[in-house]
């Protein structure tokens, strides 16, 4: 259904960190590393973002060095598993990490028809215990990194756009 595509991306390398997990100074640390100005750092990173994670770096003016070395890397560390979507157009998204964690990540629309809301998880598993809810019947796992965390807003900001919503408001949950 629209907006409920399972994004099955692999990492390429199992000892690079994947992008979303670098600042901007991390970032243009590693780029100084390979020989590239650490300049190229903020570009990379709008051209990141601005393409939920997963640019093009086809005719970008990047140098050749650049874009070779980020061929090599992951630019995500999580995939979509499973989508569900409810009559509302409420979005449930299994993410899951590269070990093997998982976590929820919901869609929600908002009262206006461009706008949506998110609700990210910070913590795989829950520590409270809950009866009602499965996260909390599966105790606390880990918290997780800002960069998974910024791939579930990642995740959620295109399935928004897929169905002509725009993610407008973000809750966190943990």
């Amino acid at each position: 259904s629209a907006g409920c595509a399972v994004r099955r991306g692999t990492r390429q390398s199992p000892i690079m960190t994947a992008i979303s997990e670098f600042n901007l100074a991390e970032l243009g640390e590693l780029l100084g590393s390979w020989g590239v100005p650490s300049s190229h750092a903020k570009k990379l990173l709008r051209l990141y973002y601005n393409h939920a994670g997963r640019p093009n770096f086809d005719g970008v003016s990047l140098p050749a060095k650049l874009v070779e070395k980020l061929r090599q890397i992951p630019l995500m560390q999580s995939r979509i598993d499973l989508c569900r979507k409810s009559d509302d157009s409420t979005q449930k998204l299994l993410l899951r990490y590269e070990d093997g964690a998982t976590v929820e990540s919901v869609l929600m629309p908002d009262y206006r028809p461009d706008r949506a809301a998110g609700c990210l998880s910070t913590q795989v598993g829950c520590a409270m215990g809950c009866g009602f809810c499965a996260t909390g019947i599966q105790g606390f796992s880990r918290n997780l990194s800002a960069g998974e965390i910024v791939e579930q807003f990642l995740h959620l900001r295109l399935a928004a756009v897929e169905i002509g919503r725009r993610l407008h408001t973000v809750v966190f949950m943990g």
